[in-house]
């Protein structure tokens, strides 16, 4: 699912989502798969581990 560009759930715990960095063109017919420098994925917390976080008193510094 990440590799078609969506979301992956994974209930209570989270998101998991692909990201990239390109480098820029002029025109977007000049745009190919060349231009990705970069490809990441990334994790969003869900409710339940941002409230575990808090509980457990960790404080970003």
């Amino acid at each position: 699912m990440l590799a078609q560009g969506r979301i992956v759930r994974l209930d209570k715990l989270g998101s998991l989502y692909a990201t990239l960095s390109s480098q820029g063109e002029e025109e977007a017919d000049k745009v190919t798969a060349n231009s990705i420098r970069k490809v990441g994925v990334n994790y969003r917390p869900g409710k339940r581990i941002i409230e575990s976080i808090k509980r457990a008193g960790f404080t970003k510094k």
